[in-house]
């Protein structure tokens, strides 16, 4: 007998027992509660047997009621399909009818392969999870390996080609394998490494969709994706070419097999040509062939060689590729340049030779392009080839703008095309002389009006047209001349009135000249603009021309000499001789008849001799010595050191119009001091000097004269507060009169002396004195004339001590005196001798010693 079918007999027996030891109890009535003894209730229900044996699911799915409320037959019935459940693997009816549903039969293998659906990670080293997972989304179901039919488990769960095979050749799933297998790939792992890379992107994109438009790299088949991985690592080498600026013709047209019968490029290919499509050739992760292709169907010419143009420029090369030569009208022909190419007529050398300082910073456009050839041509830096093309349809020629542009200032139209032509008629230095023109549209129009006003005397030119024409002529004026300065420019309009040659006039006006020759030297200039001007204040003095305006450096200017232009800076004019003499000759050109054609000579001559006539008739006349001259200072003042005393000197003797001296002068120690304008004479003791006299002659020192005014002082210098006349002490013994032996003791020590008075005598003096003091009376002097009345006795007048005397005719004790010429007199009163010893002091008058 069969296993299943002895094992399904056995069950069946051991169900129909079981059944019947139920029916039995029950028949018995026993409560299935107890054990033991108990009672019979018939009243019993199959509810209240134990069925725990008998799963509920399966008596629930054959009968839709739990186990204890089935029939006995429903039990056996129950339990038979329960029991070829499990004898199949499977966990009850229930589940194997789960199964069935899906394609799984009654027997031990599908019960056992319904067993790993459920559980799929138990046989294999992977988790549950990761099957249910992979089982989903290879079917597209939700609810894990037991949701799939048996024919798709079994897929699945290959050996040889299931999910295990398809992890262990690195799939990264059976689903990931599966969508692989429909493109063609094979379980093995080169196979599932070539997947990988099929949808990692370590392929372009770009390439897979050049394989099969539309479609990524993991929608190709197998053979797809290894064409467009083998096209890929191709151009990516010529792209690593491309970055290096390694790439060749061979690379483009032979490897990659791209073609030029659609692009405007023909083989071979210059260097150039592949340096700039190594600069626009794509060259990113998408990147394909067919970019490139596309590329070098677009190729421009005119881009392409400006670019090659901003090259040469950038490059210091001196030979090959980038070499400067290679600029040219050819290449800037090519890069769209042609019309001003051809309009400039520019050769190969100006363009190579400034093709460097172009200042391309990348590749130029047709106006960057243009303004570069203008320059190359030969115009200024900034001219721009608009402003050349309008001056062209204004007149100008190609060559004479280039001119103009370059002397400055000059524009494109049709005015400074006329003016320019007649720069180039004018034959002056300014311009460059004839069929030539230096100038700079401001200087022509500084000739232009140079010539209007060397025609037209209302005309003038402007201090800036003046130093346009001289800047033009390379004539710099002498630094006198002053274009700010309104007298110069009048001066210069005047000079070049009526000339033939305006523009090289104002040259030689002002100037050494054209060249160095037939200009003026400075001194002449100056000598010409300030006779025009002292002329021009002489008839008009008023405004530029007020007579105000006349300054000392126009007496330097007009050519007076060093003297003569100082002294009338000075201020020694006028009646007073203390304002100025520049005024004197402001004052008087309104009346000296000159005008702005007078030579220099002439008014040289017309300040001299009105300054002549000014120190003579004005300052000289108004001026005397004074009437009673006195002295000043203080001989013996401590600050005196040198005791002088000063005299008056009539004034102006320090200024360099009048020379001063001495004519006579007494005493012969008098000295004039120029400088402090005064008379000197040293009194060192200090005493009285009496009868000084000195005459002083002014000589005019102007050129022409010969005038001259003496000046005679007369005076006495009073003795200094701190001087004091000689004092000598006498002593006197024996006898003899006291009044008359002490006074004619000291009129005996000769001229000059005197008794001392007693304030004369110091304290000093008179304390180292013995005996008695004899002093003179205050106020008394050698000429004092001793005065007695008749032979009676009375008291005498010249000393102190009471002491009397009479008139008498002996000469015995006579009093003496002296005249007014020094002459030592007998007095007529005498006295008798007598009077003891007796001290006095004797001084003289004209002896004086500083104290």
């Amino acid at each position: 007998m069969p296993f299943f079918v002895s094992l399904r007999f056995m069950s069946v027996l051991a169900l129909v027992f079981s059944l019947s030891l139920i029916a039995a109890e029950a028949r018995r009535g026993f409560s299935s509660s107890g054990s033991g003894s108990g009672t019979y209730d018939s009243s019993a229900s199959t509810n209240s047997w134990d069925l725990s044996s008998t799963p509920d699911a399966d008596c629930l799915t054959l009968h839709n009621s739990a186990c204890a409320d089935l029939t006995p037959a429903q039990i056996e019935e129950v339990t038979g399909f329960t029991a070829d459940a499990q004898a199949a693997n499977f966990t009850n009816h229930t589940d194997y009818l789960a199964a069935n549903a899906l394609g799984y039969a009654l027997s031990t293998q599908d019960g056992t392969q319904w067993t790993d659906a459920k559980n799929p990670g138990a046989d294999n080293a992977s988790s549950d999870s990761a099957w249910n997972t992979d089982c989903d989304n290879a079917f597209g179901v939700g609810g894990g390996c037991d949701a799939l039919t048996r024919s798709q488990f079994n897929n699945i769960d290959d050996a040889t080609s299931g999910r295990v095979p398809a992890l262990s050749a690195g799939y990264t799933s059976f689903s990931d394998w599966q969508t692989a297998l429909a493109l063609g790939y094979d379980l093995a792992t080169d196979d599932a490494t070539l997947w990988t890379q099929a949808n990692n992107g370590s392929v372009s994109a770009a390439a897979c969709d050049a394989e099969f438009p539309g479609r990524s790299c993991n929608q190709l088949t197998k053979s797809s994706f290894e064409n467009a991985k083998l096209s890929n690592a191709l151009l990516t080498a010529k792209i690593a070419k491309v970055n290096a600026g390694t790439l060749t013709q061979v690379d483009l047209l032979t490897d990659l097999s791209l073609t030029l019968s659609s692009s405007t490029l023909s083989s071979p290919l210059s260097a150039w040509q592949l340096d700039y499509l190594e600069s626009v050739l794509p060259t990113g992760n998408n990147t394909t062939k067919a970019d490139w292709q596309t590329t070098l169907n677009n190729y421009s010419a005119a881009s392409a060689s400006a670019w090659y143009l901003w090259k040469i420029a950038s490059s210091s090369d001196t030979t090959g590729t980038y070499a400067a030569s290679n600029a040219n009208t050819a290449l800037f022909n090519a890069a769209g340049a042609s019309s001003a190419v051809t309009a400039l007529g520019v050769t190969n050398a100006q363009i190579a030779a400034d093709i460097r300082t172009s200042g391309f910073t990348s590749a130029p456009n047709e106006t960057v392009m243009n303004n570069f050839l203008t320059e190359a041509r030969g115009f200024a830096d900034g001219t721009s080839y608009a402003s050349v093309t309008t001056a062209t349809g204004n007149g100008w020629s190609i060559a004479n703008y280039i001119t103009a542009i370059g002397n400055g200032g000059w524009t494109s139209a049709s005015a400074d095309a006329t003016a320019f032509g007649a720069c180039l008629s004018d034959s002056s230095a300014a311009t460059g002389g004839s069929s030539i023109c230096q100038s700079s549209a401001s200087q022509w129009t500084a000739i232009a009006a140079a010539v209007a006003a060397a025609a037209d005397p209302t005309s003038d030119i402007s201090a800036a047209q003046a130093t346009d024409i001289l800047a033009a002529a390379s004539t710099p004026p002498y630094s006198f001349f002053d274009t700010d300065n309104p007298v110069m420019m009048d001066y210069l309009n005047q000079c070049i009135s009526g000339s033939s040659n305006p523009a090289n006039a104002v040259s030689n006006c002002v100037s050494s000249g054209i060249g160095g020759a037939g200009g003026v030297s400075e001194a002449t200039l100056k000598l010409q603009v300030t006779s025009y001007k002292l002329g021009r204040v002489a008839t008009t003095n008023s405004g530029t021309y007020a007579a105000s305006t006349v300054t000392q450096s126009d007496m330097v200017n007009i050519g007076l000499g060093s003297n003569e232009s100082s002294i009338i800076g000075q201020n020694y004019c006028g009646a007073t001789a203390n304002s100025s003499c520049l005024s004197v000759i402001s004052a008087g050109l309104a009346s000296s008849g000159l005008s702005a054609n007078s030579s220099a000579t002439s008014i040289q001559n017309w300040i001299n001799t009105t300054m002549r006539d000014h120190f003579q008739n004005t300052v000289a006349t108004n001026q005397s010595a004074q009437a009673n001259p006195t002295s000043s200072g203080d001989a013996c003042a401590a600050s005196n050191t040198t005791n002088t005393v000063t005299m008056p000197l009539i004034g102006g003797c320090n200024h360099s119009s009048w020379t001063c001296t001495f004519v006579s002068k007494s005493p012969s120690s008098l000295t004039l001091d120029l400088a402090d304008g005064n008379v000197k004479l040293a009194v060192s003791t200090g005493g009285p000097v009496n009868g000084v006299n000195y005459t002083i002659r002014k000589t005019l020192n102007y050129p022409g004269s010969s005038y001259y005014k003496d000046f005679s002082y007369s005076l006495d210098i009073p003795a200094s507060s701190n001087a004091a006349p000689n004092v000598q002490l006498t002593t006197h013994t024996g006898s003899g009169n006291l009044a008359i032996t002490p006074w004619n003791h000291c009129l005996s020590k000769g001229v000059g002396w005197e008794l001392a008075e007693s304030s004369e005598v110091s304290t000093a003096l008179k304390n180292a004195a013995p005996n008695t003091k004899v002093y003179a009376k205050a106020n008394t002097t050698a000429r004092t004339v001793p005065i007695c009345s008749g032979s009676g006795w009375s008291n005498n007048n010249i000393v102190t001590n009471w002491s009397t005397w009479r008139n008498h005719s002996s000469t015995s004790y006579r009093v003496k005196y002296r005249d007014s010429n020094d002459n030592l007199i007998n007095g007529a009163c005498r006295t008798n001798s007598g009077g003891g010893s007796n001290s006095f002091w004797c001084r003289n008058a004209t002896v004086y010693s500083c104290n």
